[in-house]
């Protein structure tokens, strides 16, 4: 009678070195197979990237040159909702016409809201009213009650706000301001010894300057009109 031969017993060494190269053979297929370690590796990439943009980005209420200015269009601002507070002096009012033309011009949907001149409260309130309307953006023109709209901008961080022809004591990353030498007052001043219609000159340029940095979302920040 034939007998089949008994398999020959492994050992416990043999065993033991057996079991290492199958881990050692699935571990280099799952090394080489496709992972989502290269994903992994460029989001890091990616947010450190985000990270080095984000130092190089000046801090809210830097002092700039303007950035360019898109090619002017009827509907430019065909999108945004411009709320105007000013005040009823010679000054603002100068300013105040020109800002609702330029807005008009390019499209936008404007409104305005002027108070008596000298009258912080009623500015104040027009300031509610237009936080509260939530529009693309708040617009003054001149350095009357600026104070006030530092302390409206402060508290309302999410709206966007626009300063020609002054800027914030204190700036926040929602307040954008259009400066020129003259006007150019970190607070509330009088600005009696300016002519209105010097001071409207430079709105144009101002208003060009604020919109354009908006556009370009560049907010946050003090541009400087090259102004001789």
């Amino acid at each position: 009678m034939s007998t089949s031969p008994r398999p020959f017993p492994l050992t416990l060494a043999a065993t033991i070195g057996l079991a290492g190269l199958l881990l050692a053979a699935t571990t280099a297929c799952t090394s080489a197979a496709p992972t989502d370690g290269g994903s992994q590796a460029s989001t890091s990439l990616s947010t450190e990237d985000t990270a080095d943009a984000s130092a190089t980005r000046p801090s809210p209420g830097a002092t700039l040159p303007p950035v360019a200015a898109p090619p002017a269009s009827a509907d430019r601002l065909a999108s945004f909702t411009v709320r105007i507070v000013a005040a009823d002096d010679a000054l603002s009012a100068s300013g105040t016409a020109a800002a609702i033309a330029f807005a008009e011009q390019n499209g936008a949907d404007v409104e305005a809201s002027v108070s008596a001149a000298g009258d912080d409260d009623a500015f104040a309130a027009h300031l509610e009213e237009a936080v509260a309307a939530a529009p693309s953006v708040i617009l003054t023109v001149g350095p009357n009650a600026v104070d006030l709209v530092d302390s409206a901008s402060a508290n309302n961080i999410g709206q966007l706000f626009l300063l020609v022809g002054a800027q914030l004591p204190e700036p926040t990353a929602n307040v954008t301001a259009a400066v020129w030498p003259g006007a150019d007052s970190r607070g509330t001043v009088s600005m009696a010894e300016t002519s209105p219609d010097a001071f409207a000159a430079h709105v144009d340029a101002g208003l060009e300057a604020g919109f354009a940095a908006i556009l370009a979302d560049e907010t946050g920040y003090v541009y400087e009109l090259p102004v001789q």
